[in-house]
């Protein structure tokens, strides 16, 4: 589901010059295990069960997932990561 929601965005951001890496597959791995699932139990099963799986719930988390990535954004000037919000709504409302 990542790869439906992240190749339009890669596509879409690639046309502006922005150059993607290809990150080492222990990377990947570590990526997959150690920060994506721990985020989506936490935003998702977690956040998103306690406040509500309604409209009102899902707004709710998926404006909090943005600001978790803030530390990537003021410290690498990562402005792609503040984006996170649209992916969130797709991946809660899925859930």
């Amino acid at each position: 589901m990542s790869a439906i929601v992240l190749v339009p965005f890669w596509y879409l951001f690639s046309q502006t010059g922005k150059t993607f890496n290809l990150l080492p597959l222990n990377v990947m791995l570590f990526q997959l295990l150690g920060v994506a699932l721990p985020e989506e139990i936490y935003f998702r099963g977690f956040l998103q069960e306690r406040l509500g799986n309604n409209i009102r719930g899902l707004l709710i988390v998926s404006l909090f997932f943005p600001i978790a990535h803030v530390p990537q954004f003021v410290f690498n000037g990562d402005i792609y990561s503040i984006l996170t919000f649209f992916p969130s709504l797709v991946m809660g409302f899925l859930y």
